[in-house]
């Protein structure tokens, strides 16, 4: 796996803060109460991952395995509402942010599913390409909808019935294949 689509400059950054992951505070929200919920969640889930693949005796492929599902349904779920929200506003963004959606999604799609075929190094990628992902995704795109999108344009569901949406049958090769082309009301 590597972070080649990565912005350099979130790799500089992590240098000059240790790696260590930055802390949810009120001015990262972008006004919507269900995405800055989403996005503290995104948080606790990177601080797991930092735990879970920190600590040799936690790190067991059932926990791993269990962080790398949470993380795909959270990535399915959320991608949804923010995606679904900025289409059905007129978002004129919308392409590219859905762009770097797609991007995270099949990387950790990737991970994941080296992770399971026996790769069990792939999750050592993890914590990076989460810290990048809020570095420079959600602390640089998301804040652009700021006060574009409003707690009545997003959808308050909870991301395990957004996710149970738009997963596919497990028939299907695991991945993000979620294609947002027309909003749904």
């Amino acid at each position: 796996m590597n972070l080649t689509n990565h912005d350099p400059a979130v790799g500089a950054t992590l240098a000059a803060t240790g790696g260590a992951l930055p802390v949810w505070t009120d001015t990262l929200s972008v006004g919507v109460d269900v995405i800055d919920e989403d996005h503290q969640a995104f948080f606790r889930i990177a601080e797991l991952l930092h735990v879970v693949l920190g600590d040799g005796e936690l790190a067991q492929d059932s926990l791993i395995e269990s962080v790398l599902n949470v993380l795909g349904e959270y990535v399915i779920g959320h991608f949804w509402r923010e995606e679904s929200a900025l289409l059905r506003t007129g978002y004129a963004a919308f392409p590219d942010h859905a762009t770097g959606h797609r991007a995270f999604g099949e990387e950790l799609a990737n991970i994941r599913l080296a992770y399971q075929k026996g790769d069990k190094s792939a999750a050592q990628i993890l914590p990076k390409l989460v810290s990048n992902w809020i570095y420079k995704h959600i602390l640089v795109e998301d804040v652009q909808y700021k006060g574009y999108l409003t707690n009545q344009t997003v959808d308050d569901r909870p991301l395990v019935y957004l996710a149970a949406e738009v997963i596919p049958p497990l028939s299907e090769e695991p991945g993000y294949p979620v294609s947002i082309s027309s909003p749904s009301d």
